[in-house]
């Protein structure tokens, strides 16, 4: 049972068995907790990481420590053969214990084996007086056990510490002057300390007491007590270095000395020799009883138990026991006079309350001798007739030497060890230094039981609440299913605002977390969520979505029917029905929603559907706005604010991010108020029809959040009356499922799609994806860098002889064109262009290399003729200021001509170094062994490349930029800088040029400094 006990109570049976209690809980109880959902698997990891952290740290401590007690068992060794002085054994000794020690973590029935066998096994210090017998009682105790010492022979005494290293337990043999001597006593308290910090949970399982009974007999009343008082003395100096209260287990030797014992225990087998015959004492029996009684009882136990025995082996023997045999028994009933006297010091309580655990005392006998005691009754017989015995004690000692060795069987020692002492093991972890127990006392199990009965209160409390819950949903829901109005119940929206607020409950509970009256394990919101979900999601489908989408179809229906109804040569028919006075009611409300929405969004975030226009109905509402509020301008006026925003950057910006689609010049002036307002209805409700058919594709959450509570307010009749409430609350539901991706789609009608695009197309025209991305460029350049005029090209005091009233602007110039516009382009072609695009009108497009070719043609081609066109307009403003006189012309002349700070040669050299980008540069021939990038990233940034190209850019589908079209737009500027002499000083044109300019201010100069004037002009012409 002690076996099993301690099985359980194991680190390898707890650990496991923990570790799976562990992951049932987490996979039980993660999904129920809201900031574990969806990591159960990841907890699980968690914790399985801990335990085997647990582990590693466990094992890492017990290395250390057995390395530890290995180091202090090699000291403490090396310690008792220095003081012998024996050292040319020193080595061989050490070998020895090495080796020993080895050999036990070899053992794997060893407790605990392996590596930290040392830590895992159990210490028993042997302690005793001299030639009391304990190394004969260890040597032929039958444990196997390996001796780490000097003492082979068991006559040599012990002088140190002797080491036996047991498969099952670590003995230590004291030599007997530790009880003696207090200095000796002092070093071995020391190393009891050391191995107190190694073994910190018990150091020593318990103390092997070695007691002579001969000799204990043989001494007086007052020996006797002296010697019970000295061990009790020696022994509490160790339990106070050890800090614990270990059990002392007293073992009498040379049992075989009473007459009669061999005769007795001759016929044993090996069985019943290793039995142990003693007694075991209670924990608190000595104490609860006096010694004398509890000895009175335990020896005549013991004495019928000899006395069975006894009977038998005189029946076996017949004629030949003797009488020795017979009186054998009564030896054991005459011990208790005397073992009380012992015994009475290790019951006493000293002065700071300890008292000895005395767990029991035994009888053995290790090797027999031919040396015979005197029979105890007859020693009390002979005092109390005043009779000398033939020959005292003290005169067999003096012819000890003259006794001879009969037999070396042990008696009664091994099961005494396997059975009584190491079962007790761990008594010394539960017994407190002070005598108190460590066990688990009352207090512990009354909280653990508080605990216990709170939890399943706990537990009762929770089922109740989750059961009201769910008896609650249960019974609302019958209500509206029983009620007799039920179709209108559920068209007005009642069915949703129920399922609603149960979904927002429950998303309370997972952000916040769940109420303890409601957790504990059996909460069931995830379940009660998802099945919500669903019907909640078939409500919405039912009762908005769907009539909202049939209400859609109408209207577009209904505009496709006016634009069929157009004719352009007599003008156009009424306005559809859609914009009549029939809904006029449920458009106002939809639109207070709309206003009361939009007033929630500006008192929290900004909203971009009311400041950046992300349609063609929102640039047209916006501009039929104005015109409401401006009506002194005329329709012209409208028109020209519309096709041409030069000079309204807001206007520019517009036409950039809706994808440049407007009403048409001809059919905005034709059409009324009502028919525009018409028209920007059925491009809106195009476009919300496309996002409830397709969620996924363009879900647009902004438009979303403002058009469907006014389409869903305009299903609204007065026999389904819908709230405002209703409409708020639960629009912003579905934007937030299509934000995640969880709007149900509705069924698609392609054909009234397509219709629906030709009528809008018609009323519309539109700009090329060049003219957005082109607009889009030159605003954000506009934006981001200054334009560049004639201060920033030529530089001071030239400057001061230019004019010049025009600017370029910076996607104009080189540095705009490698820093900004380049990498834009590389940027849109490697991407899909069809995403630019009025996805309303345009439907999902492709990625397609012919359209990105065409894209670069048409916008490098734009580009370089308005490149062309603004410096042509900037050379053509700049000239050069009058002279004023002659001294003016001579000094302006001299700056002209300067060669490197002439003003018109850095002009023009700017106008040039502007202008040369796209010379096509020369291309190298493509390498042998190099593979041909084919992918399209290479066209891409091929086309752009103009220094290192591969040659597979020559066969790409891309045109290439550097044509050199606009350097050959400026080819007369850059052959003013062309080098023709190489060798001569003046090897440009421009240089001749301005060498021709310093002789003219030579000339001025000899007009100045000449006596006569007009000869001298008439030299110059």
């Amino acid at each position: 049972m002690k076996t099993l006990l301690r099985l359980l109570k194991s680190f390898w049976f707890l650990v496991p068995i923990l570790w799976l209690i562990s992951l049932a809980v987490c996979w039980f109880f993660a999904p129920r907790i809201s900031w574990l959902q969806g990591y159960t698997l990841e907890a699980m990891a968690i914790i399985s990481a801990f335990y085997l952290l647990l582990i590693v740290l466990r094992q890492y401590r017990r290395i250390r420590t057995e390395h530890n007690l290995e180091n202090l068992v090699q000291i403490e060794v090396d310690r008792s053969l220095k003081s012998t002085g024996e050292f040319r054994d020193q080595q061989v000794l050490r070998d020895r214990l090495k080796h020993a020690i080895a050999m036990l973590r070899t053992d794997r029935s060893a407790g605990g084996g392996g590596s930290s066998a040392l830590y895992d096994l159990p210490w028993y210090l042997v302690i005793g007086m001299s030639a009391a017998g304990k190394t004969s009682l260890l040597t032929r105790s039958g444990l196997s056990a390996s001796i780490a010492s000097s003492a082979n022979d068991t006559e040599s005494g012990t002088q140190h510490c002797d080491w036996y290293f047991s498969p099952e337990a670590v003995m230590i043999d004291t030599a007997g002057r530790y009880l003696r001597d207090d200095q000796s006593a002092s070093e071995f308290a020391a190393f009891l300390r050391m191995l107190k910090k190694q073994r910190s949970k018990a150091a020593v399982n318990g103390l092997v007491l070695v007691v002579s009974l001969p000799e204990l007999l043989a001494a007086s009343s007052a020996e006797r007590n002296e010697m019970g008082a000295r061990l009790v003395t020696r022994i509490e100096e160790y339990t106070d270095c050890l800090d614990a209260n270990p059990p002392i287990y007293l073992m009498l030797t040379k049992t075989d000395q009473l007459p009669g014992f061999n005769q007795a225990f001759d016929g044993m087998d090996l069985n019943e020799r290793q039995q142990p015959l003693g007694m075991t004492f209670g924990l608190n029996e000595i104490n609860t009883e006096s010694l004398r009684t509890v000895l009175d009882r335990k020896l005549a136990n013991l004495q019928a138990h000899v006395s069975r025995h006894v009977d038998a082996q005189i029946i076996a023997l017949g004629a030949d026991a003797n009488s020795a045999l017979l009186n054998f028994p009564n030896y054991f009933a005459e011990l208790s006079t005397i073992l009380e006297q012992f015994l009475q010091h290790f019951a006493r309580s000293n002065v700071n309350g300890t008292q000895l655990l005395l767990r029991g005392l035994y009888f053995t006998s290790a090797l027999q001798t031919d040396k015979q005691l005197t029979p105890v009754y007859e020693d009390e017989l002979s005092e109390s007739f005043v009779l000398r015995p033939a020959k005292p004690y003290g005169a067999v000692e003096e012819e000890e030497e003259e006794h001879r060795k009969i037999s070396d069987r042990s008696y009664f020692i091994t099961d005494t060890f396997r059975r009584v002492i190491f079962p007790d093991r761990d008594l010394t972890l539960y017994q407190s230094r002070h005598g108190r127990d460590r066990s688990i006392g009352p207090i512990i199990i009354a909280a653990a039981l508080f605990a216990g009965l709170a939890f399943i209160g706990w537990q009762a409390l929770s089922f109740q609440k989750n059961r009201e819950w769910l008896a609650n949903i249960s019974q609302q829901l019958h209500e509206l299913e029983q009620s007799p109005d039920r179709a209108q119940r559920l068209a007005s929206g009642q069915g949703l605002e129920l399922l609603r607020n149960q979904l927002a409950t429950i998303e309370k509970y997972r952000t916040k977390g769940v109420p303890l009256q409601l957790s504990g394990g059996l909460y069931r919101g995830d379940d009660i969520y998802f099945a919500t979900q669903t019907a909640y999601l078939q409500q919405l489908r039912t009762q908005a979505l769907e009539p909202i989408t049939l209400k859609l179809q109408l209207q577009m229906r209904e505009f496709n029917e006016f634009a069929k109804t157009m004719d352009p040569q007599y003008g156009f028919g009424a306005a559809p029905a859609g914009s009549d006075s029939k809904t006029g009611k449920a458009r106002a409300q939809g639109r207070k929603l709309l206003d009361r929405g939009a007033r929630n969004v500006a008192a929290g975030r900004p909203t971009s559907l009311s400041s950046i226009p992300r349609s063609t109905g929102d640039v047209t509402n916006r501009l039929t706005g104005a015109a409401r509020n401006t009506a002194s301008q005329t329709r012209s006026e409208a028109i020209a604010a519309l096709r041409n925003p030069a000079t309204a950057n807001d206007a520019a910006e517009l036409s950039a991010t809706t994808g440049g689609l407007s009403l048409s010049e001809e059919m905005l002036g034709r059409l009324d108020e009502r028919q525009v307002a018409s028209i920007i209805e059925s491009y809106n409700a195009l476009k919300l029809y496309l996002i409830l058919t397709q969620p996924t594709t363009h879900p647009e959450t902004e438009f979303v959040n403002a058009a469907l509570p006014v389409a869903w307010a305009d299903i609204s009749s007065e026999a389904n009356p819908i709230s405002d409430d209703v409409i708020e609350d639960n629009s912003p539901v579905y934007v937030q499922l299509l934000k995640n991706g969880d709007a149900p789609a509705m069924p698609r009608n392609e054909q009234l799609i397509d219709e629906t695009r030709k009528s809008l197309k018609f009323f519309m025209i539109s700009s090329s994806l060049v003219d957005r991305e082109y607009l889009r460029l030159q605003l954000e350049s506009s934006r981001q860098f200054p334009a560049i005029g004639l201060n920033d090209l030529v530089p001071m005091p030239g400057r001061q002889l230019l004019y010049g009233s025009e600017a370029v602007p910076a996607i104009f110039t080189r540095q705009g064109w490698e820093e900004f516009v380049k990498p834009e382009l590389i940027k849109l072609v490697s991407g899909n262009l069809r995403n630019e695009s009025d996805w309303v009108l345009d439907g999902e497009g492709g990625d397609s290399v012919v359209q990105k070719a065409n894209f670069v043609r048409e916008f490098m081609s734009r580009y370089k003729r308005d490149y062309t066109k603004v410096w042509y307009t900037m050379i053509d403003s700049v000239g050069v200021r009058r002279f004023s006189d002659m001294a003016n012309a001579t000094q302006q002349l001299s700056l002209l001509s300067d060669v490197r700070n002439s003003p018109v040669k850095l002009l023009l050299a700017s106008v040039n170094d502007n202008t040369q980008w796209d010379v096509p540069a020369v291309r190298e021939a493509q390498q042998t062994g190099v593979k041909r990038d084919d992918g399209f990233w290479g066209k891409v940034t091929g086309i752009f490349d103009n220094k290192e190209a591969a040659a597979s850019v020559l066969v790409s589908p891309l045109p290439a930029v550097d044509d050199g079209s606009l350097a050959k737009r400026f080819e007369p500027v850059s052959r003013v800088f062309a080098t023709q002499n190489a060798e001569g000083a003046d090897s440009t044109i421009m240089d001749r040029y301005l060498a021709a300019l310093r002789k003219l201010k030579v000339r001025m100069n000899n007009i100045q400094r000449s006596q006569d004037v007009g000869q001298s002009s008439k030299q110059l012409i």
